[in-house]
């Protein structure tokens, strides 16, 4: 992939890149787009942040969609992820509010803000509504950063003990904080599978 190569000391491709951006076609603004994040093409963020503001037409991609719209929603998406990993939590307030409605966005939310995410994933877990529990679900089963986990470790374990969370949230929420255990959270874990089994 010739644009993985690229690299910041490739600024000289910037107006290049953004005219890409700029374009009616939707592959050329992708090739824009990711082309501007690897070099870093301050000229072409206020761009992406618009995209990425955008009201998301669809939750997420699926088959009754026209390739056009497909295309229109993935360059979306890609924009948020570019914003989560370019800015930091300068991001976090406009992704918060796409994952509020779009389950991939919500799997963003954990991938890259999984410590500041996790009471509104927890939120979302208590929820009575289906479409909360499908933005928990896939907020759970993304592949957040071990080392992320691990500042989570005692809020996951409280969210083993929490009977009001759904019970697909506790099995997630224990996969999640065995992924990241040291040898006290084994410890606690075992521990309490015996007591439910003998409360079985």
């Amino acid at each position: 992939n010739s644009l993985g190569k690229l690299t910041p000391e490739d600024n000289r491709f910037a107006p290049y890149l953004l005219s890409l951006l700029e374009d009616e076609d939707i592959f050329f603004q992708l090739f824009g787009l990711l082309g501007s994040f690897q070099i870093r093409s301050e000229s072409a963020l206020p761009l992406i942040e618009s995209i990425a503001s955008k009201k998301l037409a669809y939750p997420e991609i699926h088959w009754r969609m026209t390739p056009e719209d497909s295309s229109v929603w993935n360059l979306q998406f890609q924009a948020l992820r570019i914003l989560a990993l370019w800015q930091g939590r300068s991001a976090l307030p406009l992704i918060k509010k796409h994952a509020a409605k779009s389950p991939p966005v919500a799997e963003l939310l954990a991938i890259y803000y999984w410590e500041e995410s996790l009471p509104l994933i927890m939120k979302w877990s208590h929820s009575k509504h289906s479409e909360d529990q499908r933005l928990a679900l896939r907020a759970w089963k993304s592949d957040v950063p071990v080392s992320e986990m691990r500042k989570t470790a005692t809020t996951l374990r409280s969210c083993l003990a929490d009977e009001k969370m759904s019970h697909e949230s506790r099995h997630q929420a224990a996969i999640k904080l065995g992924l990241a255990s040291v040898e006290e959270d084994i410890d606690w874990l075992l521990k309490m599978l015996l007591e439910e089994k003998k409360e079985g």
